[in-house]
């Protein structure tokens, strides 16, 4: 005879399993949420180097990995320019910004790479993260 209570687990287990997703999960709202470098790395994971695996390994492009990724931009010098990929206080100084703003005005330039581009509420948040002064908080 079968145990009714392993059926159910068995049952709930299957469930769990095939309702999960490998796509990364949103969990920050971008609009009212208090600025926190949690949520600029949620960026980064989700746009940054889950579409286009671009900001993993470093090189020419920093890498953009969870626990890395603010030292390896932050007050660091972009490798073919004399400007900081982020100055803290300036987001108009910052060439990580400076770029995600022109990829919303540029179709010929876009990040991340075959992905969505950032959405302006996102960059925004980015905005007002650099102009808080870009504290791993």
């Amino acid at each position: 005879m079968v145990d009714k209570n392993k059926i159910i687990l068995l049952s709930v287990s299957f469930i769990f399993l095939i309702s999960c997703s490998t796509e990364p999960v949103e969990t920050c709202d971008y609009e009212n949420d208090n600025v926190h470098y949690d949520c600029i790395q949620a960026i980064f994971e989700l746009s940054c180097m889950t579409y286009g695996n671009c900001h993993t390994t470093g090189g020419n492009i920093p890498n953009l990995s969870l626990g890395i990724s603010h030292g390896n931009i932050v007050n660091k010098t972009a490798t073919w320019s004399d400007q900081n990929y982020i100055e803290p206080y300036f987001p108009n100084l910052s060439i990580l910004y400076k770029q995600l703003e022109q990829s919303v005005s540029d179709d010929r330039y876009f990040m991340p790479l075959n992905g969505n581009k950032i959405s302006q509420e996102k960059i925004d948040y980015i905005r007002s993260w650099i102009q808080s002064g870009a504290q791993l908080n």
